[in-house]
């Protein structure tokens, strides 16, 4: 079976819980960036985060590619937009099952239900996985309200993260099949200061 796994803000390799899932079974594995300059500039993203990640990027091709897993990038106008790119992508490329980290942001949520619903529809599965340390939820005040200062917050944080047993992955499994060649990372002309 071909799977996906799409990157979301969650550019790493190592402690990628749906990237690790998503290559499980060792046959194929195609991973998806998508660049959404309009997302960029609705969400405020600064150039040098922007590019940052698209360094970031150029660097995980690498070692995506030395694991026969392919990049491909597609394009979206908003991020209402990017559900309907990516169910073109699975359709065309008869993807198996699809595989994303949890993004807490509204739009993003909104995003993976849709993506879901459109999905399922198709009789494709959505594997969202939670890469965050905790579920932002489960940290509250002792009268089980969200913290509004920082400090206190933190402290319960670290508490929190004291007392737990934290588990992470290792890199994914290296696939069997390289169905695409990598797709070469855009230059895209930004205001950062070298």
């Amino acid at each position: 079976m071909h799977n996906l796994f799409i990157f979301n803000s969650d550019l790493r390799l190592r402690d990628n819980l749906a990237l690790y899932n998503a290559a499980k079974n060792g046959e194929s594995l195609t991973v998806l960036y998508i660049f959404n300059q309009k997302k960029w500039v609705d969400h405020n993203e600064s150039d040098l985060k922007i590019a940052f990640q698209l360094k970031h990027l150029k660097e995980l091709s690498k070692g995506l590619n030395a694991l026969n897993i392919s990049l491909k990038l597609i394009e979206a106008e908003g991020i209402e937009d990017e559900s309907k790119r990516i169910i073109e992508f699975v359709e065309t490329h008869k993807i198996g099952e699809v595989f994303v980290n949890k993004d807490y942001g509204f739009n993003e949520t909104q995003r993976d239900l849709d993506l879901d619903l459109e999905l399922t529809k198709l009789n494709k599965r959505l594997n969202i996985y939670d890469s965050s340390i905790f579920d932002p939820n489960s940290i509250k005040t002792q009268s089980n309200t969200f913290f509004k200062v920082f400090t206190p917050y933190s402290r319960a944080f670290r508490s929190k993260l004291i007392t737990s047993k934290l588990q992470s992955v290792g890199l994914p499994k290296k696939q069997k099949t390289k169905i695409f060649e990598s797709d070469e990372i855009k230059t895209i002309e930004l205001d950062v200061q070298d």
